[in-house]
Order: C-alpha cells, then structure tokens, then sequence
C-alpha cells in the first residue's frame, strides 16, 4: 500500500472514530433525553391516576373525567417514549433492559384502560344529580363490559412481567397494577351486571313503587327492629317521588296483614314456622319476626296489597342506617331537631325517648322520627353527596343487616342475593347459623342491651353410626341488661307482664341451625329454659325465651349435632341489633370421640371455659 494509501486510510479511521465518537454522544444525548422525558411522563401519569381517583371519591365526576382524559394523554405519550428507538436500544441491555420494558408495558396498560374509562366517566359527568347518574351508569352497560374487557386484558400483560428484574420501583407498581387490575375488571364487570337490572328499579321500563319500612332497632325483630314507619317511593323513568308517609300507628294498625292461611304458605312462611308464629304474623307490629328478610317483605308486600297500594318491592332499614346516609349527605331537620352522621343512631333508639319531655305521646314521637327519615330520603337523592363517607360507612350496615332489600321480580331478587343485600337464607352456605331476638315485651330497652355471640366448633365427633361424620358444637349467647334507672315509662314498660320490677326484659332468643343440624340440650347460666322447636327455609330453629333484669347478664348454651364440615366465612350471622355484636368463632375441632348423651350443665360449662368462651 503507497503511503498516500496509508494516509488515506488513516484519515478514515479518524473519521470513523470521531463518526463513533460522535454518535455514541448522540446516542447518550438523546438517551439522557428520553431518560427525563420519561421521568417526567411516568409522574405526569401518576399524577393524573391519583386526580382522577381522588375525583372519583371525593365525587366530583365533572374533574374526575378531566383527569381521566389528561390520563389518556399522559400514559399514551409515556407508552410512546418508553417505545421510541433509544429506548428499543436501552430495552437490550442487561440490568435495566427489563426495568425499560415494563415501563412501556404498564404504560401501554394503563392507556388502554384510560381509553376504556373514558366514556363512562364524560357519561356520569353529564348527569347533574344522584338520582341521573344512577340512571346514567344504568344504561352503561356495553362500556361497563368493554371496561372490563380491557382491565383484564391489561392484567394478562402485566402479569407476563417478570417482577424480579424491574428497578426503581417499577416492581412495586407492577405488584400494585396485578392486584388493582382485576379489581377494576370485577368491579365494571358488577357494575355492568347491575347495569341490565337497575334500570328497570329505577322505572327506566316502567312504575315502580318500593315499601321503606323503619324499622327500630331498640325493639327487637327477627329481621331487625320494631316496624314503626313507612314511606311509599316511587320511580318513574329514574325520577323519585314520595307517594305516601306516615307511622304504622297512625295508618297500618288498623289494617292487618294478610294471615298466612289467606296466602299460599310456601310462598310467604314454611309451615312449620306459620304454625307456631301465625298471629304474629298478621299484625303490622310483630309480623317481622323472622329473621329471613324475603318472608318478612312478602308479608309486607301482601299487606300493602290488601289495602289498596300494592309494591313491587321493599326496602327495610334502620336509625343506623339513617346515621350512615347522613354522612353523606349532611345533617337534616324537623321540627327544630337536627340529626346527623353522628348522632343519628342514639337518637332513634334512646334520645328520643329521654331528651324530649315536649313529645309526651307516642304518636308524637313517631311523627318526629318519620319527618326525619323523611328528611333524610329527600336529601339522598336531591343533594350532593360525599361518596368516600358513603363507600365507608354503607357496606357495614348491609353486612350487619341493618339494610335490606327485596324485589317482587325473581331476576332482580336473584341479583339482590348475589351482592349480599337480601338478608335471606336460602342462598347462605349450608353451615352458616343465624341468631335472632325478638323483643316480647313492647319496651325499648333493647337499646341497652349487649349482645356476644360466641360459636364453639367441634368439641367432639360422633363415632357412632346414626351420627357418623358429625360433630357437637355449641351456639353461646350472652345478654347483658344495661339499662339505667330514670327511663320514660314508655321505654321502660312490661306488657307482657306489668308486674315485672322496672328495668327488666324479655327476650326470645332464635337460632337457625346449620342444615342438617341436630338439636341436643339448651342450658340458660345453670338450668335448662324452655324452648320450642321448629324450621324454616330448610334450617332447623331453635327458640328460647330469656329474661334479664337491670345490670344482669344472662348466658344461654345451645348444644348440637351438626355435619362435620369446613367452618365457612361468616359462620355465624346475627341479625341487627342496636348494640354492635361481638361475634367470636372458635375452631376447635377435636378428634375426641362424642358421648352418646348430652352434655350436663357442668360439662358443658368444663367445654367452652376450655374453648376461652
């Protein structure tokens, strides 16, 4: 080679190198680019998330759907960064390749569910009042399904990542899309499906008209408290009107409702249970008694029927419930009384009685509480509301069956039981027990009285062949008389027994065994009481009556057989009581071979000291 050659050569390998030199610095300039756009995209996304969720709870769906919209823009420009060519470099290289590509991954997921979110947020912020956008999501339906469609779909690519080889905190926020992302997709899913059943609710195809029952929780009934209220709501095309309010006293005691022998028993109560309650069953004041809520609304709805203003479904709820709407929706008043998310609940069932000379009567009294339920209902759907209260403070009161809910239509009842909200039996797990009062003394004093409900499983297990694959468990109850001296007559009164000293009570005390559940001995602190058997709903019932006196407290021991099987979640439920229940499951399960006969007093007492009762 000439050494013109040789120069030339080494001119072009300089050149080469300042070409490598000079694009490696590109290269680096342009990564460092991408690196700060990125950094500033990945806030700007979670920026946008948080806005859009804190609009959502806090309500205010006209921002909720401008966050929603600046989150397409956002996560769609971050997809596009964290996929543009330096990035598609970066993505090769070892230690934070990976960490690149789950950023476009998560990216890209959270886009297409913006997208998907999108429409339905710009359809709720159209609507102006509660009562619209329930309709409005009502009617969502297909955006609901191609929400869902999509949160799935972005699960499915999430959980392709491998969350070991992501940096600087991406593996948290993968960890937190795999969990939030199904959520999402079950939640739109839940809605969608409620969306094809709560138009025709709403009277979107038609009238409705729904019974609210008040039901007062400081006198006990299976399905939760003394009837005393009613309002008569109706719906038409998602428009709420108040037909009809007044107190049972003033309307409905003068009427009876329908006795279970005018009615096909089977479609209202077991026969076994109209047997032995079926003149309770037809007066307005005690026709509540069972603790299955669909045979309490049939009855009521029958009532309704027979005087002239049939409904097509009910809607029972307590002073509790009362207190957790107004959390919501802010405080309401009636004839210079004011109530609130606070106070509510000690109102209904112990203030009004005491705090308020100037309502000497009953009827008075029942007049104040129904102007104030009446409120309330008027400012749940004419005001604003603040959903975080509401989402916190709701879904208690339906768990601990303080609301409840019935339809007359068998695909609305269906849904009803599917989300928890029916308060009936049937479509509880086999092994659920339900425990039960019922005030028989027409007092309030049940406002004061305590309740521990304790379920000890499995204290032994039946070798013998009539109960092979069972067990004995026991149901424990214990009533605490707290009432204090000083209470208006009305409050503190015994028709049952006028002679009774003051400040004490009666209770009948109700427990739905387990199916297939065998019924051995009751013991009430150290004698067997007297207790009536029956059934209902395919559940075996065991009643028993116990009666405290002021500062006593009472301890009642069921002793059964039941099938030998997994305790299930909740295994016990109790009825709503004005005083929270403690509820207390212990599993012993023992493999100790049971005696043929029952337990003794002494025994029993030996058994669930044992258990920590």
């Amino acid at each position: 080679m000439s050494e013109d050659e040789t120069e030339r050569a080494r001119r072009w390998a300089r050149w080469l190198k300042v070409g490598l030199i000079v694009g490696l610095i590109a290269l680096v300039v342009i990564i460092i680019y991408s690196i700060t756009s990125m950094f500033w995209a990945v806030r700007d996304v979670q920026a946008d998330v948080d806005t859009a969720v804190s609009s959502v709870t806090d309500g205010d769906f006209t921002a909720a759907d401008e966050a929603v919209g600046e989150l397409v823009t956002s996560s769609t420009e971050l997809e596009s960064i964290s996929g543009g060519f330096a990035w598609t470099l970066v993505s090769a290289l070892p230690v934070v390749g990976q960490s690149v590509y789950g950023v476009n991954v998560m990216a890209g997921s959270v886009a297409d569910l913006a997208v998907a979110l999108q429409p339905v947020t710009a359809e709720i912020a159209s609507a102006s009042s509660t009562s619209e956008r329930i309709a409005v999501v009502a009617g969502s339906a297909p955006l609901l399904r191609e929400l869902s469609s999509a949160a799935s779909v972005a699960e499915s690519r999430v959980a392709k990542l491998d969350r070991s080889q992501l940096r600087f905190g991406l593996d948290d926020q993968a960890r937190d899309l795999e969990a939030g992302l199904p959520r999402a997709a079950g939640l739109a899913a839940e809605l969608a499906d409620a969306s094809e059943v709560i138009p025709g609710m709403l009277g979107m195809d038609g009238r409705r008209v729904y019974l609210v029952m008040l039901q007062n929780a400081a006198e006990a009934r299976g399905s939760g408290g003394l009837f005393s209220g009613y309002a008569l709501l109706e719906f038409n095309e998602g428009r709420p009107t108040i037909l009809e309010a007044n107190t049972r006293k003033a309307v409905l005691d003068d009427e009876t409702v329908p006795k279970v022998d005018e009615i096909p028993y089977r479609s209202v109560a077991d026969a076994e249970f109209a047997s032995l309650w079926g003149a309770y069953l037809g007066e307005w004041a005690s026709f509540n008694i069972s603790a299955d809520f669909p045979t309490v609304a049939e009855l009521a709805a029958a009532g309704m029927a027979k005087r002239g203003t049939p409904v097509d479904g009910v809607i029972a709820l307590d002073a509790y419930v009362v207190q957790a709407l107004l959390g919501g929706t802010g405080p309401v008043e009636h004839r210079g009384v004011s109530i609130d998310g606070t106070n509510a609940g000690n109102f209904f069932t112990r203030d009004l009685y005491a705090l308020y000379p100037d309502f000497p009567d009953v009827e008075s009294k029942d007049q104040l509480a129904l102007g104030l339920m009446y409120a309330t209902i008027d400012s749940l759907l004419k005001r604003p509301l603040d959903f975080p209260t509401l989402l916190e403070s709701v879904p208690p009161m339906v768990s601990s069956r303080h609301l409840q809910v019935w339809s007359a239509d068998p695909i609305e009842e269906a849904w009803l039981r599917e989300i928890g909200i029916a308060g009936d039996i049937a479509s509880l797990d086999p092994a659920t027990a339900v425990v039960s009062f019922n005030n028989s003394t027409g007092s309030k004093l049940d406002a004061y009285l305590e309740p521990l409900v304790t379920y000890t499983v499995g204290i032994c297990r039946y070798e013998s062949e009539s109960r092979a694959g069972q067990r004995q468990s026991v149901m424990t109850v214990v009533l605490d008389n707290q009432s204090p001296a000083g209470l208006p007559e009305y409050v503190d009164i015994r028709l049952d027994d006028p002679s009774a000293p003051s400040g004490s009570n009666s209770t009948l005390l109700h427990l739905y065994g387990p199916a297939g559940s065998e019924f051995l001995v009751a013991f009430e602190n150290d004698r067997v009481p007297a207790f009536a058997r029956t059934s209902e709903i395919g559940r075996p019932v065991w009643v028993t009556q116990i009666e405290t006196q002021r500062g006593e407290q009472k301890v009642v021991h069921y002793v059964y057989a039941e099938p030998n099987v997994e305790v299930p979640d909740p295994a016990v439920i109790v009825s709503s009581t004005a005083i929270p229940v403690d509820v207390q499951v212990r599993e012993v399960l023992s493999d100790e071979a049971c005696e043929e006969l029952p337990p003794t007093i002494p025994e029993v007492n030996a058994l669930v000291a044992r258990a920590g009762v």
